[in-house]
């Protein structure tokens, strides 16, 4: 497996090896960004735990990307706001950096974000949201042995200007960004096992552009996602892939390499 899946120049490695953010066999994994969800995504819960899979994006493409479940930490200052509603349908605020979890699902462009089932239970909630603001950043949990962990100099950078541009070209988008959180809102709905019908994912399609209700929808980010539905419906009706929720996360995932290899190209021309 290559140990860089982030697409940029090499003016733009060059760039931050001279920021000295570069990788070695044993380094820590890059630090990710949370991309902004646009509004409340409901962690599902099931067994032990209550969680949704979210959009991310990488901050260092010359570190390893994290392998599947490799852990992360809440950057301090991050924008998300985690709400927990009761039995007797009160909201409360919860604190995010005590109960969210973050593991990597995808290399660098899905996260898996959850929380304990068990602690929601104990402080009577029933149903747990969650909302992604602006300039959410990741690091991976530090490791005994760690060649090269993440510095205090590197943490100012990544979670200030870098992340801030990330804001204006990734999580704006109004295409591809639009795209992939209507794909990503369907992942969601679909069980592990990942067989729909195609009435069954019409249904998931309507959910996602009624959940988006109120929001911006450019027409060219809703098209570019209907394509990816249709192509899945037709892909799975023809046994060419074997489930539906996988191949919205293909689909999903090629969205977001695109995204974050236009990312790096405005970092390495400094836009």
């Amino acid at each position: 497996m290559s140990t860089n899946l982030c697409r940029m120049g090499l003016a733009g490695i060059g760039m931050m090896a001279l920021l000295g953010l570069s990788g070695g066999a044993a380094a820590a994994p890059q630090a990710l960004a949370l991309v902004s969800t646009s509004g409340d995504i409901t962690l599902a819960c099931e067994g032990d735990q209550c969680g949704a899979e979210m959009s991310a994006f990488c901050l260092q493409p010359n570190r390893n990307t994290p392998v599947r479940g490799t852990k992360y930490n809440l950057v301090d200052g991050s924008d998300l706001i985690l709400k927990g509603e009761t039995g007797d349908g009160r909201e409360i605020v919860l604190d995010s950096a005590k109960y969210l979890r973050f593991a990597s699902e995808r290399t660098h462009v899905a996260m898996r974000v959850s929380v304990s089932a068990e602690e929601m239970a104990a402080l009577g909630i029933r149903e747990v949201k969650l909302n992604v603001g602006e300039n959410v950043a990741l690091l991976p949990e530090p490791t005994p042995g760690d060649e090269r962990p993440h510095l205090d100099a590197d943490l100012l950078i990544l979670t200030g200007s870098l992340r801030k541009l990330g804001t204006k070209v990734v999580d704006f988008n109004r295409k591809h960004m639009v795209a992939a959180r209507l794909t990503s809102r369907m992942i969601n709905e679909i069980s592990i096992n990942g067989q729909v019908s195609e009435a069954e994912s019409e249904q998931l399609w309507q959910n996602a552009l009624q959940s988006a209700q109120g929001q911006t929808l450019p027409g060219d980010g809703v098209g570019m996602a209907r394509r990816a539905v249709e192509f899945c419906n037709f892909a799975t009706r023809n046994r060419v892939l074997s489930s539906m929720r996988s191949c919205l996360q293909s689909e999903h995932d090629d969205m977001l390499e695109i995204l974050n290899s236009n990312y790096w190209q405005a970092v390495k021309t400094g836009s």
